[in-house]
């Protein structure tokens, strides 16, 4: 779709899409095709993401214990093959040792964790897995566990709705990980990471606020866009912008090159580029959320990023030599500062 749209003659693009199992440490291949239009003059932009700090990075902690799902008659045999599941991450980065992460899903509410490590796609030799659970750890609602060593990717995802029509009645569950000592041919990770998605999804315990920002908005050749709220920003007595507390957290290091091979240094890009602004009225969508004025607005780094292509558009406008790199910096040098003076990897250089 991105090349096909550089040879319709477009541009600028613009897109508030996310793969799940796009690869967080390298350039996969959306990430790539987004450079080769740059660097041939295409000006493009990609939704920040709306998942605040809600990220949790780690090494992999070996508690020793072992994490067993019983599904198949005899329980309580924790079967090798079909029930157990690995051994678990101890969550207690200090002496003690907790195995479970405490999180908190509303009613109503979908959570969606998204969980890579260390390695390249496409020579993955161990394997990870994520687990749901009750708040007390002992009953399991939904688990990610792909066989990564067969694949070769290293990743893992895992979704589920706390329907109350399901009978669930709770809003308290508890996440795990585990090393998969069968399946796996490689030691644990040394860098994992999981980014939790959902409408106020609380990570209650051992949070490391870590970046959420992955995937192909972190690509070198996309500029990544924030939010703020049109009416938090000075135009309307906020100096300086209020960023959006959902806007996506930029920091995610790139530790392979294309092809897999691993950098000689972690690459750390500065993400997101900058802020604009959400909340707008339009046309099209399903919610009056301020006003009252009958009109429905729309929010999130999806409302943010076509803003900044906008301003892109009337850029070019001007003055059509403009390269994607020109755009970029005029929009960074001429930004409003939001966090700190400079660069911050929550709001970028600032508000455009």
């Amino acid at each position: 779709g991105i090349t096909a749209l550089e040879a319709a003659g477009a541009d600028v693009i613009v897109d508030d899409l996310l793969y799940l199992n796009e690869p967080m440490f390298e350039d996969g291949v959306v990430a790539q095709a987004v450079d080769s239009v740059n660097a041939n003059g295409v000006a493009y932009f990609s939704a920040a993401g709306n998942q605040g700090r809600q990220g949790y990075e780690t090494a992999f902690r070996d508690s020793g214990e072992y994490l067993c799902l019983e599904i198949f008659e005899p329980y309580g045999d924790c079967h090798p093959l079909y029930e157990r599941v690995g051994r678990m991450h101890d969550f207690d980065p200090g002496p003690g040792q907790h195995l479970f992460q405490s999180i908190t899903v509303p009613i109503g509410a979908t959570l969606t964790i998204a969980m890579q490590w260390d390695e390249s796609f496409g020579n993955a030799k161990t394997d990870h897995d994520v687990v749901l659970l009750d708040e007390t750890g002992t009953g399991w609602y939904e688990f990610g566990a792909n066989d990564n060593v067969s694949t070769r990717e290293g990743w893992e995802v895992l979704q589920f709705t706390n329907d109350e029509f399901l009978g669930f009645g709770t809003t308290e569950f508890t996440v795990a990980i585990t090393y998969d000592d069968v399946d796996s041919i490689g030691p644990p990770a040394t860098l994992l990471k999981a980014v939790y998605f959902g409408s106020s999804i609380t990570i209650n315990d051992f949070p490391s606020g870590s970046s959420t920002l992955i995937g192909h908005a972190n690509a070198a050749g996309a500029a990544a866009v924030g939010a703020a709220f049109f009416l938090e920003t000075p135009e309307y007595g906020f100096d300086p912008a209020q960023l959006e507390p959902y806007s996506s957290a930029g920091g995610t290091p790139i530790l392979f090159g294309v092809g897999g091979t691993p950098l000689s240094a972690p690459e750390v890009r500065f993400k997101p580029e900058f802020t604009a602004i959400d909340g707008v009225n339009t046309t099209f969508f399903f919610n009056d959320s301020h006003g009252n004025d009958g009109i429905d607005d729309f929010f999130g780094t999806s409302a943010a990023a076509p803003h900044a292509a906008g301003v892109a558009a009337l850029m070019l406008q001007v003055d059509p030599t403009l390269t994607p790199a020109q755009i970029k910096a005029v929009l960074e040098s001429s930004a409003l500062d939001m966090n700190t003076a400079g660069f911050d990897y929550d709001s970028g250089y600032g508000l455009i």
